[in-house]
């Protein structure tokens, strides 16, 4: 019997197994069923690194090259097009941008209401614009067992200190105190 034809079974059969062992620590860690997930180092590091490449790429306005980091669920919504448009529309009225916080990072494993099964992780931090006080943006990555991490979600709440425009969290309802925090 040739034992190639078994290695790539074997080697799947092994990344699920090291996978399913970091779901249960996370579940046992926690005292829950919560699909908290507790990553390995290298699902942290290709995660950390899309993180990374996609918010420089927006910083260097490189608008093509971050639309390729885009989940294809995202990419069916918008044109390549049609996003730069909307993310040039936002830098011209968001100003110089000034850096980011450093991020906190939670992540899930097949979170109960997600579209598809997989690892999601979720980056939360500050911005800092010449005309966005205050600035928060989040930016969530899916990644199905083993393959690269693709942008599924990015999103800004901000206090346009300019034009008053506020997004996100920061929007006034009616009859409530502003939800700033």
């Amino acid at each position: 019997m040739n034992p190639r034809p078994l290695l790539p079974m074997l080697c799947q059969a092994l990344l699920l197994l090291a996978f399913s062992s970091h779901q249960l620590r996370a579940q046992e860690a926690s005292g829950s069923s919560v699909s908290h997930y507790i990553p390995a180092p290298a699902e942290q590091a290709r995660a950390d690194q899309t993180f990374h490449q996609f918010t420089q790429l927006l910083r260097q306005a490189d608008y093509p090259g971050a639309y390729q980091y885009l989940d294809t669920s995202l990419q069916r919504r918008q044109t390549a097009t049609q996003w730069q448009t909307s993310e040039l529309r936002f830098a011209e009225s968001a100003g110089t941008h000034a850096g980011y916080s450093t991020p906190t990072a939670t992540w899930f494993f097949d979170p109960p209401h997600a579209s598809k099964p997989g690892i999601y992780v979720q980056y939360r931090y500050k911005c800092h614009y010449a005309y966005l006080d205050p600035c928060h943006e989040t930016l969530a990555l899916f990644s199905a067992l083993g393959e690269t991490f693709t942008v599924i979600r990015h999103s800004r709440s901000y206090i346009n200190t300019r034009s008053g425009k506020r997004t996100g969290s920061f929007v006034e309802i009616p009859g409530h105190h502003s939800r700033i925090r």
